[in-house]
């Protein structure tokens, strides 16, 4: 006896207009760059961590750059972060992945394609990308 797929309508989508309050918070226009969901806390809503990017037609990282974006879901606004300590440096074709607040990059120089996951909230997997020509 067959059964019937379970089929599900596409979830509609509409824009959502952002915002932010000077020029700095501006994002430029870039591709390989990393967006990764932090987690709702006390003090803060649901988060998106955007980072890098080249914003070249190539990924080997010519205009790379290092800026680290913040946008709220709930009031849809981007502020750049500056961050402290150790700066990533600027890259492309990374990956990132949360534990708990925390966001982690990995990548950069010669291997692009990073995939990473955090597992079980346990374990952080990494799996490091080719060190090919990339043809996008």
């Amino acid at each position: 006896m067959g059964s019937k797929p379970c089929l599900y309508p596409d979830p509609t989508y509409r824009p959502l207009e952002t915002s932010w309050d000077s020029d700095e918070d501006t994002p430029v226009p870039r591709c390989g760059h990393t967006l990764t969901a932090v987690a709702t806390t006390k003090t803060h809503g649901a988060r998106l961590i955007f980072f890098g990017g080249a914003t070249a037609s190539s990924i080997r990282l010519p205009r790379a750059n290092d800026s680290v974006h913040f946008y709220d879901v709930l009031s849809r606004k981007r502020i750049r972060l500056h961050q402290s300590g150790d700066t990533p440096s600027p890259r492309a074709a990374h990956s990132a992945a949360a534990a708990g607040t925390m966001v982690v990059f990995q990548g950069l120089g010669p291997r692009y394609g990073h995939v990473m996951d955090l597992v079980a909230q346990r374990y952080l997997v990494t799996v490091i990308g080719n060190d090919g020509e990339c043809n996008l």
